[in-house]
């Protein structure tokens, strides 16, 4: 079966400090709310920062619940803050742009049916 048709798609975006570990606890942390890294783009960028881009999957479309989604967004947040010597940056989450059109898609059908 092809979960890509059933999942809902979002877009991670994190920046943060570099520091060994912290992909696989991110990777860890999603896993654990059942969400599936389907691509990611990792760039180290100069001051021993990186910018980690993830395309992830829903596919039970737990994010869809906002109390789910917070919970997620908590925890990354907490991953984030155990880096040393850095304040804690905020992750992005967003609905990936495929997803929103064709959502959007999908609603102007529906109302030029009425």
């Amino acid at each position: 079966r092809s979960f890509g048709d059933e999942a809902g798609f979002y877009e991670l975006d994190v920046t943060t400090r570099e520091r060994d570990g912290l992909l696989a606890e991110i990777s860890e942390c999603l896993a654990k709310h059942g969400v599936r890294i389907v691509s990611a783009r990792i760039f180290t960028l100069p001051n021993h920062s990186i910018l980690d881009l993830f395309r992830i999957a829903d596919p039970k479309r737990t994010l869809e619940n906002s109390e789910c989604a917070q919970s997620l967004y908590n925890s990354i947040c907490k991953v984030l803050s155990s880096s040393p010597n850095t304040a804690p940056h905020s992750p992005t989450l967003s609905r990936s742009k495929s997803e929103k059109l064709k959502k959007q898609s999908k609603q102007q059908a529906q109302q030029q049916d009425i």
